[in-house]
């Protein structure tokens, strides 16, 4: 027994020792982690190399601290590269490219000025709010790190070589002698009026075409930018050929092109009318053929500039580039909605939007929302079609004729049916789930924005359904003749015509009275007629509908079917009156008060 216990005691002692060197151990690598960022952050303030570094300014020393040096992930999403790279570009831009400081500007702040115009797309008057700047101090330092970079294109682009005979690559194995792929990429731009119709490509963005060549590990090796959005791709590589400093391809050599490019000797495209992209393939299809098999291979070498140019365009793939959204930057973005698709606007089409909606819900952001960093694309398009889509799941539930049971909660803001409708909707539309308890505080207001470009079947209709409406048009037709028939049979004509009696006192002070009231009706028509005009006066309160009313009138015409049939089928330039006196009966509003 003596000797079970000193084992025990043994081990007790061994278990102890060993737990606290473990300790001493974890000590220890965590020191030496906090040594390296020590490290880290001395070699970023203190480089020997850049000793002007230092800004003076309290402020803009706290700022420039916050937006580069405090932490990788805030300089990546507001200047879109790391700590570390920054300050390779600042001693790139300085010992390279002869930048100078000045006296009140660092080479580092110089550079962040730059890198922030180039990733939000900013103009210099937000950029000299950011960085507590003059618009000319900003302009002018913007420029001198351009033509900086521009000078650095030997050492920022790089030397294309060919696919070696041994090469094993995946990809690239199949083409030998390939320097890379070629294709060109829209860049929105902003130039003068007289410009934008040459700039305008042909889905109406306001572009700059711009031709790039990589390398297959994704280096670019040349850009030509500045062709207008409109031109062909073709076109713009013929012309980087003919220039004197262009783009140079070695005979035995070539680049992959898209079908947009002709395929010649250093130019190889793929095979017109067979399948090509990258998901036919992906998705399970298998080549049937030796140019199905080529247009395979092809598509994904090629993918390593489409690749390329989502990077630039900051378009990360499915589900990498999504934003989220909030309460009040939803509401931001309905009120811009229904702001810019006010009555007479021409940016609504029959079929969505016109081009150039999305740049100016982006424009009326910016100011509502400053500093937000919301894009045309991909925010607003994305967060548009999102809306859209769960506006019809709404709407349908609603408004379609073939949907019962269903409610809205105008306190709660949501739809509100009894449970077994919901089971039973549910099993049918499953995007109608979500729907149960969820609040939609922008349904009214998107009815606006949407109402017509929701497909309703209102004017579908089977041989049968036209039968029977023309069988009860005819019948409601003869019960009419009938009825009239019938009066004029009662009308006794052999009867005795009586003397017409005088009118007593009370009818002739009645009909004094209706005469005074009608020439003064007729007066006062006839003077608003001539100082107005009729169809002045109809624009005058078709414009006078505000986006309220508007909201009123839609909730109306949702709950009521009969309503709705009777408001289309009416004349444009009587809606108006018929939607006033609808208002006027249910007693929402006295249009003699408001007009």
């Amino acid at each position: 027994m003596a000797r079970l216990k000193m084992n025990r005691q043994k081990r007790t002692k061994k278990l102890a020792t060993f737990s606290t060197l473990w300790i001493e151990i974890i000590s220890l690598v965590n020191w030496y982690f906090q040594l390296v960022s020590i490290i880290i952050d001395i070699h970023i303030f203190m480089c020997p190399t850049r000793p002007r570094y230092r800004m003076l300014c309290p402020e803009r020393k706290q700022y420039m601290q916050r937006l580069v040096y405090e932490s990788d992930e805030t300089c990546t999403q507001q200047l879109r590269m790391n700590r570390i790279t920054f300050v390779k570009l600042c001693r790139m831009v300085e010992i390279d490219g002869k930048l100078k400081a000045s006296r009140y500007l660092q080479v580092d702040e110089q550079v962040a000025i730059f890198l922030y115009v180039l990733a939000h797309h900013v103009k210099n008057r937000v950029a000299k709010f950011q960085f507590r700047r003059s618009g000319e101090t900003i302009s002018k330092h913007f420029n001198n790190v351009l033509n900086v970079v521009i000078r650095l294109e030997k050492e920022l682009f790089k030397k294309p070589e060919p696919i070696s005979e041994t090469s094993t690559d995946e990809r690239w194995k199949w083409f030998k002698g390939c320097l890379g792929a070629i294709d060109g990429t829209h860049i929105s731009v902003h130039v003068s009026e007289a410009d934008k119709p040459r700039h305008r490509n042909r889905k109406g963005e306001i572009t700059m075409n711009v031709l790039a060549a990589c390398t297959p590990d994704m280096q670019f090796i040349y850009v030509l930018p500045g062709w207008e959005g409109s031109a062909a791709d073709g076109r713009i590589l013929r012309s980087a050929m003919l220039q004197e400093n262009g783009l140079q391809v070695s005979k035995g050599n070539y680049y992959l092109v898209d079908v947009g490019y002709t395929n010649g000797e250093r130019f190889l495209a793929r095979f017109r009318g067979q399948r090509y992209h990258l998901n036919t393939w992906l998705n399970g299809h298998r080549p049937k053929k030796a140019e199905e098999y080529f247009n395979m291979k092809h598509s994904a070498a090629r993918n390593v500039i489409e690749r390329m140019e989502s990077q630039i365009h900051g378009d990360r793939g499915p589900g990498k580039n999504k934003k989220k959204w909030n309460d009040i930057e939803d509401e931001k973005l309905v009120e811009a909605m229904a702001g810019i698709l006010n009555p007479g606007s021409h940016f609504k089409s029959d079929n969505g939007f016109k081009p150039g909606f999305f740049g100016a819900v982006e424009t009326r952001l910016a100011v509502s929302l400053p500093n937000s960093g919301i894009k045309a694309k991909p925010h607003i398009k994305s967060r548009i079609k999102t809306l859209k889509s769960d506006w019809s799941v709404v709407h349908d539930m609603i408004s379609w004729n073939n949907t019962t049971g269903f409610g809205w909660d105008y306190e709660n803001k949501m739809l509100e049916a009894p449970q077994s409708v919901w089971q039973a909707y549910a099993q049918v539309h499953k995007n109608a789930a979500k729907w149960r308890g969820k609040k939609f505080p922008h349904y009214w207001d998107l009815c606006i924005v949407f109402g017509k470009d929701r497909a309703n079947g209102r004017d579908a209709q089977t041989a049968a359904d036209v039968i029977y409406e023309i069988n009860n048009e005819q019948q409601e037709s003869d019960d009419y003749m009938q009825r009239t028939r019938d009066g004029l049979e009662d009308i006794d004509v052999d009867a005795p015509r009586k003397r017409r009696n005088s009118w007593d006192p009370l009818m002739n002070s009645l009909k004094d009275s209706v005469d005074v009231i009608g020439s003064k009706i007729d007066n006062a028509t006839s003077t608003i007629n001539a100082v107005f005009g009729i169809e002045r006066d109809r624009k005058e309160l078709h414009k006078k509908l505000n986006f309220e009313m508007k909201k009123v009138v839609v909730r109306m015409l949702s709950k009521n079917d009969e309503l709705m049939v009777i408001f289309f089928t009416i004349e444009d330039e009587d809606k108006f009156e018929w939607v006033k006196d609808l208002l006027e009966d249910d007693g929402w509003l006295d249009f003699d008060m408001v007009l």
